[in-house]
């Protein structure tokens, strides 16, 4: 049998395409009665596959000066031998048990900044048969996006976000992470506001409805306890959204609204929906509110056309009294959000994000659940190289969640 660091030595030089045939026979020898020396030749061959899709970059500073601090390199490491180059400057020594490259994860983001570049790591999927893995492990072409995310990766604010263990859990969901990155400066400002987060997480199909009207969802959140009342009605409310400026006058005169109620085939806006208008007029509750209240005519007469653009679908007016009684229920945190002029711009920005957490709510409410990652992608919104972060991320999310998935899994092992 071999010994350990001849048997890792020997694992080196086949990966570096520079073990002879004869050599890469004796490795097949060894790792197939050696079930614990397969294990570590697979990890160290996924490690050096994604090491190869690497691009040339620039390191960042901080990171330059922890890996200088401890080698001198000798000679450069795109030249014959920088694999075993590499396991030395992270183990100190060849015995590869002192540091398995599988179980560490910022050794491994500090091997993709020393040879060339801090980049999307993809190593391949599952386990594979050992048959037809002694060739040299064979490096591709980087793509542009895998430079442009490659280079926000250097930045160190995202760096630590995607370090953060909690945001890391996202990872597990490709299609929620794709979802941040797209809808990134949505997802900074809903960190935020924690309690309106969860909330719309939690009602993530109510909310849907808002996705093709922003401002109408600005409107209500502005005043959310006036539009509570029009929930105990979506045909009501789609019928007031429809003509709004015939509705306007019961802003001066709530009394005047439920006596027509009462009788609304005399009403000609109220006649497409008669019976709704009068089951309305029955509900004192409702009624009460209204009375309190009559001023939503006008905040729907105001924003006329948006709310008339909304009411063209009746699915999303059914849809949105469940979220109305939401954000009465969480009334002040709505209304912080509609007044963060910040958060209000991302969303007119980005209303698919209404899509995306539907699509991946509970994936989502776990983030919003979790305060750590929350004051993670806080800290990451707040610093100087956020604004270009977030233009990378928007326009290549799945090149970003691929990313973190992959580091997502290194710093797992």
């Amino acid at each position: 049998m071999l010994e350990n660091e001849s048997l890792n030595d020997l694992m080196h030089a086949v990966l570096d395409g520079e073990a002879s045939a004869a050599q890469a026979r004796t490795l097949e020898r060894a790792l197939a009665s050696d079930p614990a020396a397969r294990e570590r030749f697979e990890d160290l061959k996924r490690l050096f596959q994604a090491l190869e899709q690497v691009p040339e970059l620039a390191p960042p500073a901080h990171i330059v000066h922890t890996v200088t601090a401890r080698a001198v390199l000798p000679r450069p490491f795109r030249g014959p031998g920088w694999g075993e180059q590499l396991r030395e400057l992270l183990t100190g020594g060849t015995d590869m048990n002192r540091n398995r490259f599988a179980l560490a994860g910022v050794a491994a983001a500090a091997v993709a900044v020393i040879i060339g570049g801090y980049a999307v790591l993809e190593p391949p999927a599952g386990n594979q048969n050992l048959s037809g893995t002694m060739a040299p492990v064979q490096p591709r072409e980087a793509k542009q996006g895998d430079q442009t995310i490659a280079q926000i990766l250097q930045i160190e604010a995202v760096d630590r976000l995607i370090r953060d263990p909690s945001f890391q859990k996202l990872a597990a969901n490709p299609q929620a992470m794709q979802g941040f990155a797209a809808n990134v400066q949505v997802f900074t400002v809903l960190a935020q506001h924690p309690q309106v987060f969860a909330a719309m997480t939690q009602n993530a199909q109510a909310f849907l409805a808002f996705q093709g009207n922003p401002q109408v969802f600005q409107v209500v959140a502005a005043h959310p306890e006036e539009f509570q009342v029009l929930a105990a009605s979506p045909e009501v409310f789609q019928a007031v959204a429809t003509q709004p400026a015939a509705f306007a006058q019961y802003s001066a005169n709530p009394a005047a609204f439920a006596s027509a109620a009462a009788k609304p085939e005399s009403v000609p806006a109220m006649q497409g929906a008669a019976q709704a208008f009068q089951a309305f007029a029955t509900n004192q509750a409702a009624m009460q509110a209204l009375q309190q209240s009559p001023q939503v005519f006008q905040r729907i007469a105001t924003n006329a056309g948006a709310f008339q653009v909304f009411a063209v679908n009746p699915q999303s007016v059914q849809a949105s009294a469940q979220a109305l009684k939401v954000m009465a229920a969480n009334a002040s945190a709505f209304r912080a959000l509609a007044g963060n002029a910040q958060a209000m711009q991302a969303i007119r920005a980005s209303p698919q994000v209404f899509a995306a957490l539907a699509a991946n709510a509970r994936a989502y409410q776990a983030l919003a659940g979790n305060l750590q990652a929350l004051q993670a992608v806080q800290a990451f919104a707040d610093s100087p190289q956020a604004a270009p972060a977030m233009q990378t991320m928007q326009a290549s999310p799945q090149g970003f969640a691929s990313a973190v998935q992959a580091l997502a899994a290194q710093d797992s092992k």
